[in-house]
């Protein structure tokens, strides 16, 4: 069994046959592609490990949301990320249809991902995603260009817990390892070149400006041997600005770089050299 369960809960573009209520007619497959993870469930693909992709777009139902939360669009969202309305006017949707789509779709995938998380020789949990370029209006950092990567733990800026009592999801040693080596794979794995703005930077940041979603907050288990991540790419390591298609051989590269990461957090977590024990 691998010692690593990747999530991926936004990297589909698809929608159930039956959705009620329909989204508006502007909602169709390349609009459902720019407000998704494109091709994270490639970059992901990292070989040995378990990987449980999302199968439905996240505005159907957000595996990355509390059932109860409110904020940032909730877990049956009405906006998109630029604030635009994705019902027709005068269609709102009702609690209950709400609660159906968390039935139907939401807790059916958390569900699997706690019974992978949960099988023997499973040592971490990785909920990977990918990140605009720049903030959204519907984000934390509005307009604020974002680094490489971020690595998300529900601690501070050096990955230690902030001191209100909220556990971190990864010890603080083995999030600074993990960025790190990232770091290190961001640079030394060559990437095919582009535009000199799309070429990596080699820049990890942690906790900022996402400290840890609900995927992440809810499978990784420090106390039950199976710490974990969040993280981020930004998508201008992959994918043209104005067409949202891949930049030639980036996707490849990337998943390279996941590989050769996974592998390092693989033999830490073997030697034990963390602080977990």
């Amino acid at each position: 069994m691998a010692r690593i369960v990747i999530a991926i809960p936004h990297g589909s573009i698809d929608l159930p046959p039956d959705l009620e209520p329909p989204f508006a007619p502007h909602v169709d497959p390349t609009f459902l592609r720019r407000e998704s993870d494109a091709w994270t469930g490639e970059i992901y693909d990292v070989p040995g490990t378990s990987r449980l992709r999302y199968p439905w777009h996240r505005f159907v139902a957000d595996p990355n949301r509390s059932e109860r939360q409110k904020t940032e669009g909730g877990v049956v969202p009405d906006l998109d990320f630029e604030l635009r309305r994705l019902y027709p006017v005068g269609v709102e949707l009702t609690a209950a249809q709400r609660m159906e789509r968390v039935k139907q779709h939401h807790r059916p995938y958390h569900a699997l991902v706690a019974l992978a998380v949960g099988e023997p020789g499973v040592s971490f949990f990785l909920d990977a995603h990918s990140m605009a370029e720049v903030g959204p209006p519907r984000g934390p950092d509005p307009g604020e260009r974002r680094p490489d990567a971020v690595l998300s733990n529900l601690g501070g800026p050096d990955g230690e817990p902030i001191g209100d009592g909220t556990p971190t999801t990864c010890p603080a040693d083995l999030t600074r390892f993990a960025a790190s080596r990232l770091e290190h794979h961001l640079l030394t794995l060559p990437a095919p070149a582009h535009a000199d703005d799309d070429a990596p930077e080699g820049s990890v940041w942690l906790n900022d400006p996402f400290p840890g979603g609900y995927g992440v907050q809810t499978h990784a288990n420090v106390g039950q041997g199976v710490p974990g991540l969040q993280v981020e790419l930004n998508q201008r390591l992959w994918l043209d600005a104005k067409s949202f298609e891949p930049l030639a051989g980036r996707v490849e590269w990337l998943n390279r770089v996941a590989t050769a990461w996974c592998r390092d957090i693989e033999r830490r977590l073997t030697n034990r050299e963390w602080g977990g024990e």
